[in-house]
């Protein structure tokens, strides 16, 4: 069990890189990471912290575990999406909805899931 933080990259990066030097190979990655922050708010890293934590860190742990997944004979990735996605068409010019007004955590996490998807 690792337990760490998805709206954290530099977590995401040294947690990759230790647990790629620690295993051989990876089989399957579930990518299951979700919140729903209700006011736009950011992370240390000037991120919003919906778009850190369900796209951003989703990309970044995928990225950092692909060539664990290229030594596995049947690779997988999952991500674990919503329904709510199908709300949201893909905004490409608004990722961290800096023009989001009023700022909606429901439509946010929608467009995160649809993002992921899209990823």
């Amino acid at each position: 069990l690792h337990i760490l933080d998805m709206s954290l990259p530099r977590d995401i990066h040294s947690f990759t890189r230790k647990f790629s030097e620690e295993n051989g190979k990876l089989d399957v990655l579930v990518n299951n990471a979700g919140c729903m922050v209700n006011t736009r708010e950011l992370t240390g890293d000037d991120l919003e912290k919906n778009f850190a934590t369900n796209t951003l860190g989703t990309h970044i742990m995928t990225q950092g575990l692909v060539d664990l997944l290229k030594k596995s004979s049947d690779p997988r990735v999952i991500i674990v999406s919503s329904g709510g996605m199908l709300v949201q068409k893909l905004n490409v010019n608004d990722l961290q909805f800096e023009k989001m007004s009023p700022f909606d955590g429901t439509m946010a996490y929608a467009q995160n899931k649809r993002q992921q998807i899209v990823m």
